[in-house]
């Protein structure tokens, strides 16, 4: 993930009363950004005042103030820590990683290409000279954008301002949006064009991608006190031809020979010459990030996750009328709490399965009628105790992804009472994808196999075969598009390894198509044509042909124009998400498994406690520590898994925290009673006492732990 680093000035800003410099110098000091801010409060193209609160405040108008500032020059070991203003500077040409969570902060960006990822509040950011990415959630934000500004990503939390909504309105903010892009000096508005979701310099190429258009855009060089429509962009028409390469993203499905692809929204691509795909059309205007597209004759149910894939931040369904490709039309969008991956129709039905990875409180299967895609009407709604990633529908039962080793059945041939079914089906690796072809059942996992079922009328699924592939890696792709379909045969995605081809009917491997160089995460065919991509690129194969026809292009170091500081970021991400490969990768090329950067914790300690045991592993082995905060980190979420690992590795299974409580502590309180005991045998006292003399008894109590409460007493504990 890359973040864009520029100044970014803490949204409280108050009328500011600076004094005015040449703004013919560009923005590399407070005082030159006080100064850009205060002509452009005089001449109306800058706001001086900036909509302050969050979601759940009420919504105030602040003056913009940058005084009393704390001030960050950005380096390696930086923290941007605590609630507080701040100012970060980052001009000295180098390519930065700044990570700030909390705080109004101004960013002032040099000629580096920077990253910026900023969780929370207001920000003004000024932008360098370098291709950027800025990462940013909730608040109302500033970009300042002055000539020959580059190739810049912004990822930010679009918001229509309800005037009736602001305490004490009194008249003074005529924007739109509550964030704002400035354009400095120099940049005229007849200069810029919409490209897609892309701003555009026509004269210089520079550009800025936006996740959202709903964004109020300003210029220095406009004569403001003229009634012009402030937020007019003209748009450029897009080219219709779309390289191969271009073809990726989170997955894809192909029906009639046209793709439809979700990247970051939904594009819808015409394969009729698989030589020439061409853009049909593009559908940005999605609450969320798109991560899959399910389509029944003339309408997509478009499945999204919150920005960055946030936990618990939303997610949606929107249900698209494609009958003219050319212009897709959103008929309705169902809400949620959680990320929604996939969805699974059968008929007027639709099932939703919204559930939190961490909280096990947040996990809902709702079920829908779809007569009316318009108007679609909740049936009935229960609680899931088990997280689920991906559903499918096969023969009047639901089958859920666990992420685990095992898969969930529901009965839902009454939609007003699904059931979950008392039945265990356990596998070798975490089930990942889920797919159902005619009355077969396919279950995609971790460790290369594909086990194939059959659907019968008196029972759900019956085992028939389970079919390995052979090959160096062993994760499975998480797309939902790592399966298709197409003439009988299964193509699976089987990420470094390419794309395996299976015949179901026999259990067998007919063939591996191999993408050198490369890794593969979603498959997807039309006619005799394989299409295969991730998130970065897109490739074709023939299928008539023995070898792959991957497009051609140098093979360069990803790593190799990044600094120490984005490596290490790149290593807290992998290790986050568990990616083991990339971990490897990153800590070759240089990053730290135990180095607590900018995010505060050791990419050992964030994959523990996570439990990304895959991630972990790789980190061990790359001269990974199991340090004691890692071990504290894994029982506080339960992580068992992790915790052997790290044992494994020299961690100390009884390990305590600064207050004397142990790894059983922690783990009597939420864990399971295989976990209490698999401690207990690894002679972690039972009886050990932390804070005031409190025991793990006493902390399943706290948990209300009833099964773990009357282990413990049978045991002795006290």
């Amino acid at each position: 993930m890359q973040y864009m680093i520029f100044i970014v000035i803490t949204l409280i800003f108050s009328s500011c009363s600076y004094g005015s410099e040449n703004l013919k110098n560009e923005i590399n000091s407070l005082k030159s950004l006080k100064s850009f801010i205060q002509d452009g409060q005089k001449n109306g193209y800058f706001p001086k005042e900036i909509l302050n609160g969050l979601p759940t405040f009420p919504k105030k108008l602040q003056p913009i103030d940058l005084e009393n500032r704390t001030f960050i020059t950005w380096g390696m070991n930086s923290k941007c820590e605590g609630s507080g203003k701040k100012v970060i500077l980052a001009i000295d040409g180098k390519n930065h990683s700044i990570v700030c969570d909390a705080g109004d902060v101004a960013y002032i960006a040099g000629p580096g290409n920077d990253w910026v990822d900023d969780a929370v509040d207001n920000d003004i950011f000024s932008m360098g000279k370098g291709d950027d990415t800025v990462k940013n959630s909730w608040g109302s934000d500033i970009f300042i954008f002055e000539k020959n500004w580059g190739h810049d990503v912004i990822e930010f939390n679009p918001e229509s301002v309800d005037t009736s909504e602001i305490e004490g309105y009194d008249g003074s903010y005529p924007w739109k949006y509550s964030s704002f892009i400035i354009f400095g000096k120099g940049i005229k508005r007849t200069d810029i064009y919409w490209k897609g979701d892309t701003l555009v310099h026509a004269k210089t190429g520079d550009s800025i991608k936006l996740d959202s258009k709903e964004i109020n855009i300003l210029f220095a060089e406009e004569d403001n006190s003229k009634n012009i429509d402030k937020n007019f962009i003209p748009t450029k028409k897009i080219s219709k031809e779309i390289p191969i390469e271009q073809i990726k993203g989170e997955s894809l499905i192909i029906k009639n020979n046209t793709l439809f692809l979700a990247d970051n929204g939904l594009m819808i691509i015409d394969l009729h010459d698989v030589k020439k795909p061409t853009l049909l059309s593009e559908l940005h205007h999605l609450p969320g990030v798109a991560t899959s597209i399910t389509i029944v004759d003339d309408i997509a149910y478009v499945s999204q996750a919150a920005p960055f894939f946030s936990e618990g931040a939303g997610g949606w369904v929107s249900i698209v009328d494609i009958k003219d490709l050319q212009n897709p039309k959103i008929l309705s969008t169902l809400n949620f709490g959680n990320n929604i991956f996939n969805i699974a129709i059968n008929g007027k039905y639709l099932y939703i399965a919204d559930t939190n990875f961490s909280y096990k409180d947040k996990r809902e299967l709702s079920i829908f009628d779809i007569t009316l895609p318009s108007k679609p009407k909740l049936l009935s709604k229960i609680k899931l105790k088990d997280y689920s990633r991906f559903i499918e529908y096969g023969n009047n039962f639901l089958f859920l992804s666990t992420f685990n080793d095992e898969m969930v059945v529901m009965d839902v041939h009454n939609p007003h009472k699904p059931t979950k079914l008392a039945l265990d089906f356990p596998f070798d690796g975490k089930v990942m994808s889920i797919k159902a072809h005619g009355t077969k059942l396919l279950v995609n996992q971790d460790g290369g196999t594909l086990s194939i079922f059959e659907m019968t009328k008196n029972n759900p699924i019956v085992y028939l075969c389970n079919v390995t592939s052979n090959g160096e890696n062993y994760y499975a792709s998480n797309s939902s598009s790592a399966l298709t379909m197409h003439n009988g045969l299964l193509y699976k995605a089987r990420y470094q390894d390419g794309v395996s081809i299976i015949d179901i009917d026999n259990c067998s491997v007919k063939k591996t198509i191999p993408f050198p160089g490369t890794y593969i995460e979603s498959v997807g065919v039309s006619e005799t044509t394989l299409f295969a991509m991730n998130k970065e690129k897109g490739f074709v194969y023939d299928l008539n042909l023995p070898q792959a026809r991957a497009l051609k292009s140098k093979i360069v170091d990803p790593y190799a124009n990044l600094s120490k500081d984005q490596l290490q970021t790149l290593l807290y991400e992998a290790a986050q998400d568990n990616k083991p490969d990339e971990v490897i990768k990153l800590c070759k090329a240089g990053a730290k498994p135990n180095f607590a950067g900018h995010e505060r914790h050791t990419p050992v300690q964030i994959s523990a406690r996570l439990g990304s045991v895959d991630a972990l592993e790789a980190l061990l082995q790359n001269g990974g520590i199991a340090d004691k905060e890692s071990m504290m980190y894994s029982a506080l979420t339960e992580q068992i898994e992790a915790m052997k690992l790290l044992e494994k590795y020299g961690g100390n299974i009884a390990q305590t925290d600064k207050d004397g409580c142990t790894t059983l502590h922690y783990i009597a309180q939420d864990g399971t009673v295989a976990m209490v005991q698999y401690l207990i045998e690894k002679r972690v006292p039972i009886n050990a006492t932390c804070r005031n003399k409190e025991t793990a008894l006493k902390w399943a109590n706290y948990g209300k732990n009833i099964e773990v409460i009357q282990y413990l007493e049978s045991m002795g504990a006290r």
